[in-house]
């Protein structure tokens, strides 16, 4: 993993604070080895991790069954140019012409970037997620 475990697409998700924000973020900082010097670095659950964790484990994988992402999906509305990670477990990630797509498996579509930073921000509170 390259920088800090809690920096997620410009957003720091530290538990150490109230709710995610970007307003503490330094990329000089976040995304180079200086990160555990920042006073909101904690260890990760289950400590550093060397091999892919969370969604880093998903990019590799194929895209969905049945589902192709397709030259009509916008690549302004669908793609990111990092890998996006969200601790939800029906967050898919999925690369693609060097651009990388967001699926929800729950919600069973693709998401925008805008879903996707939701996601990120607040999967606790996705209605999709909360049913059974």
């Amino acid at each position: 993993m390259n920088g800090c475990y809690w920096f997620r697409q410009g957003i720091c998700i530290s538990p150490a604070l109230d709710k995610p924000t970007d307003s503490v973020t330094s990329p000089k900082r976040c995304l180079t080895s200086e990160y555990k010097t920042c006073n909101l670095y904690r260890d990760p659950p289950g400590g550093i991790q060397t091999e892919a964790t969370g969604l880093e484990k998903y990019t590799e994988k194929k895209q969905p069954s049945g589902l192709r992402i397709t030259e009509l999906m916008v690549k302004e509305v669908y793609a990111h140019e990092t890998v996006p990670e969200s601790p939800c477990p029906f967050f898919i990630v999925t690369q693609y012409d060097g651009k990388y797509f967001t699926y929800c498996n729950k919600k069973k579509s693709w998401l925008t970037k805008s879903q996707s930073f939701l996601c990120l921000t607040n999967d606790q509170n996705c209605p999709w997620r909360s049913e059974k």
